[in-house]
């Protein structure tokens, strides 16, 4: 299984149910020419998955920052609060790498 969809509308619809279905992570990248954004949300996981992130949160927040230190460039930005994330302005090239290792870490926190 994929691990993001591209943010074109009838792949995200179905990236969705695919993600619910699965109980694994929702992740969108919305690719442009220079700089991509990389949004990730938890309303995929099940009440019972979404309490465990919750008590994750601390864990999977520092994550986060370090994915976003590692792949940010100095017009990057983040925001996250352990349930949801946003990378904006990430490097298009890079963008996949980001989703990929968002999916890895979620992914981990929900077991």
């Amino acid at each position: 299984m994929r691990k993001f969809a591209y943010s074109k509308k009838n792949d995200v619809n179905e990236w969705f149910q695919l993600c619910r279905d699965a109980q694994k992570p929702y992740i969108v990248v919305t690719a442009k020419r220079l700089y991509s954004d990389v949004h990730w949300y938890y309303i995929s996981f099940s009440q019972d998955a979404e309490m465990i992130l919750t008590i994750n949160s601390e864990e999977i927040i520092a994550g986060l920052i370090r994915i976003f230190k590692k792949y940010g460039n100095s017009k990057s930005k983040y925001e996250t609060n352990g349930l949801v994330c946003t990378f904006k302005k990430i490097h298009t090239d890079e963008a996949d790498h980001v989703a990929n290792d968002i999916y890895d870490l979620i992914s981990g926190s929900c077991k």
